[in-house]
């Protein structure tokens, strides 16, 4: 009865061992794709900062290049009735 009390008791513990190293194999790869998916938000965040101020710096030249021809158009007044 011992030695089959030891047998089971050995099986059970080569089963937790091997329970233990795939939960961590899935607490890694977890950590690991929760790591990735920041690392790519960051990198996302800044890229589109980056873009957004390349475009506002376009916006901006634009504005100050054709701002006072745009005012000009936009008091022209608009006829309503032709007829």
């Amino acid at each position: 009865m011992a030695k089959a009390h030891k047998q089971a008791s050995n099986h059970v513990a080569t089963i937790r061992a091997q329970w233990r190293k795939r939960q961590e194999n899935i607490d890694s790869f977890y950590s690991n794709a929760v790591s990735r998916t920041f690392t790519m938000e960051n990198f996302v965040d800044s890229d589109q900062s980056q873009i957004n101020k390349y475009f506002q710096d376009k916006a901006d030249a634009l504005k100050q290049r054709y701002g006072g021809r745009i005012q000009q158009l936009m008091i022209v007044p608009t006829i309503e009735n032709i007829y």
